[in-house]
């Protein structure tokens, strides 16, 4: 692998853990308002809503857990 193919990869790995890391706490804000306000309104749908973010949230979380940052090769 070379030097400039290494660091385009580190690059662009930052740049997908920045964006991993956005959409995390999107979706940790989405859960909580549509439990609260589902709970507030007594809608089932909004409460169901909320607690798909929290399992979407979950998954989002374990596949970031799994991404290595550096550019080091694995076998």
């Amino acid at each position: 692998m070379s030097a400039e193919f290494a660091e385009a990869l580190v690059i662009h790995r930052r740049a997908g853990r920045r964006i991993e890391f956005l959409s995390i706490a999107w979706t940790a804000i989405e859960s909580i308002v549509g439990v609260i306000f589902g709970v507030l309104a007594g809608s089932v749908a909004l409460i169901s809503f909320g607690i798909d973010s929290v399992i979407v949230l979950r998954e989002a979380i374990s596949g970031l857990r799994g991404q290595p940052c550096t550019h080091e090769h694995r076998a």
